[in-house]
Formats: structure tokens, sequence, C-alpha cells
């Protein structure tokens, strides 16, 4: 039979155990929040460690449409990444797309007889053919549902990868920032 002291001992130890595998989840794992704007993450950006920290002056992350508050969740496990969401505005994409230089956007959608579209900076990249054949559909004739990308950065220690999406018809977006491991220094 255990004596109090021990007892007291074991509750005291367990509970240390337990706080402190709680702080070490939240600040050496996982943390997250709500920022009012991408202007106020710059903490997210510098926790995140030098390699994302130094995308916080990228275009496509500065500029990003978002209007209202940006929710965040920041992950460092098997590397790190930082991931946006929020409200966009799709009023600017114009103004955006042009602000990221160098990256390859891609527009999907519908066209007017249900067949899956997809657009690039080059045109029509690919859509879905039906038997029988049939033309490209008309740029004018498709609804855009999603507007993504991919663009990479070079930082002194390494690539990181910026991967975001649009989607157009609920007005939500998503950036993601995350170290590339496999092309690391």
């Amino acid at each position: 039979m255990a004596t109090r002291k021990q007892t007291f001992i074991w509750i005291v130890g367990c509970a240390v155990a337990v706080l402190a595998l709680r702080l070490g989840c939240k600040y050496g794992y996982a943390d997250g929040g709500t920022a009012p704007s991408v202007g106020e993450l710059q903490s997210a950006f510098r926790r995140s460690g030098t390699r994302i920290a130094s995308t916080w002056t990228n275009n496509c992350i500065a500029q990003f449409p978002f209007t209202g508050s940006v929710s965040w969740n920041l992950r460092m496990f098997r590397g790190t990444s930082l991931k946006l969401m929020g409200t966009v505005s799709t009023n600017g994409l114009e103004r955006y797309v042009a602000a990221c230089r160098g990256v390859d956007f891609i527009f999907a959608g519908k066209s007017f007889d249900g067949r899956n579209v997809t657009k690039g900076a080059d045109g029509l990249l690919g859509y879905e053919t039906r038997t029988g054949g049939g033309d490209e559909p008309a740029l004018d004739l498709i609804t855009w549902h999603t507007l993504g990308f991919i663009a990479e950065q070079d930082t002194a220690r390494g690539w990181t990868i910026i991967h975001g999406s649009i989607d157009l018809t609920n007005q939500t977006g998503h950036l993601t920032i995350y170290e590339d491991e496999y092309r690391s220094r």
C-alpha cells in the first residue's frame, strides 16, 4: 500500500507530465489563431523559422486578397508548415495575378455543357471530351470555380513552397507555406 506522500508525489508527477506535454505540443509542434489581416501575421511567420519567415515579403502572400480576419495554423513536425485561411474578394483577382509575376495560375471550372475545363496563362490546358468528340468550349461560356497556384522561393537555407487556392464559388482562400525537405541545402 502506498503512503500518502508517495501518492501525492505520483499525482504531482502526473500533473507536471501532462502540463509539459500540453505546453510542448502548443509551443513546439502546433499553434494557431486569428489575425485581423495578413499584415498582422508577422509574428506567426517569425515563429515558423527562418525559411518560412523569409517568404513574408513575397507578393503572393502579402497581396493575397483576404478580406477580414485570417485564421492561421502553424505546424512544426517533420518540417514546418504555415496555413492561412479566410474569406477572399474576387474583385481584385486580376491585380493579384499580375502582382505575382512568374507564377503560373490555373483556373478550373465547367463549360456550359458540363465538361471540366482547366485554363492556364497559355490558354486552355485541358478539357473533358465526350464520346462523339466536340470542339473546345468558348472561354466566355465557362463557369470558373477554382483558382490555384504553386510558387517556389529559394531561401538562404533551402526551398520554400507556397501553395494557394481560391474557391470562387464560396469566396474562401487557402495559403500553405511549407519547407521543401527534398531540396534543402
